[in-house]
């Protein structure tokens, strides 16, 4: 059995210009250009599979929330990490995870991004006092590829996310950050955007809500506007692949069930099973 296990992504944070979430972790098996060693199934046992939820962010104002773990038989891809909050010191910087969370932004303090441990660290968050260039903003979620983006730079983007496509034959996409929030004087239309399009856009205007990490792709939410919403972070999920002809039917958890060529799939967006 070939399988992808993705994680669930965190959230963004809440509170003036706030920091995207980071992504999920990501394993799969060497046929889809992973590490993991493929599963040599045993007749009759059952296999369960996990799927991390993700991050939910805060209703009025704080940091955001990490992402769930995934796992199947005994691999586990754990969750992204929360943005950061908009605070002082450490309490700003961003949530550790699979990949970080965008740090948050408070005074004139930079705080930095959470660090990745599957995947890749958050950017840097700032203040400028008066918000003039280069900004005030939360950096940008980690994303499985690359590290989020820091208000410094152009734009607090979402890190990239992986294209794994064991479900279909393309465009497929895993695991980005989520957007950081920026603005400049009174141009709110410089927040980031989501990791590889499946992590949750900034808003472009005062107050906006920040955009949700794209379900069972384990991205990471977008940043928000003040108080009015962060995005959560996106649901993890677990795909399995096998041989039609060993495929036995013995399921539990309703997995979506394809076919591709002389291949049987199964995409697991809740706790399940499968009994080979």
């Amino acid at each position: 059995i070939d399988y992808l296990i993705v994680g669930g992504g965190g959230s963004g944070a809440v509170y003036d210009w706030s920091p995207g979430g980071g992504a999920g972790g990501v394993k799969r098996t060497t046929t889809y250009s992973g590490s993991e060693t493929i599963l040599s199934a045993s007749v009759g046992t059952v296999y369960t599979a996990t799927v991390g939820v993700g991050g939910i962010s805060p209703t009025y104002s704080g940091a955001g929330t990490d992402g769930g773990s995934s796992s199947f038989n005994s691999v586990t891809s754990i969750g992204g990490g929360g943005g950061g909050a908009s605070a002082s010191g450490s309490a700003g910087y961003g949530r550790n995870g699979a990949s970080g969370g965008g740090g948050g932004s408070w005074s004139t303090n930079q705080s930095i991004g959470g660090t990745g441990s599957d995947g890749y660290d958050g950017g840097t968050g700032n203040s400028a006092g008066s918000c003039a260039s280069p900004g005030c903003g939360g950096g940008g979620g980690g994303g499985f590829t690359s590290a989020g983006g820091n208000v410094n730079g152009a734009t607090p983007n979402g890190g990239a996310g992986v294209e794994v496509n064991i479900l279909t034959a393309s465009g497929n996409w895993y695991a980005g950050g989520g957007g950081g929030a920026k603005f400049i004087g009174s141009d709110y239309t410089l927040g980031g955007t989501g990791g590889s399009g499946v992590g949750g856009d900034a808003p472009t205007s005062a107050g906006g809500t920040g955009g949700d990490g794209t379900d069972y792709t384990g991205s990471g939410g977008a940043g928000g506007f003040d108080t009015t919403g962060a995005g959560d972070g996106g649901e993890g999920v677990v795909i399995l692949r096998m041989v039609t002809s060993r495929y036995t039917g013995t399921t539990s958890g309703s997995p979506t069930v394809s076919t591709i060529g002389s291949d049987t799939i199964l995409k697991f967006t809740g706790t399940g099973s499968y009994t080979a």
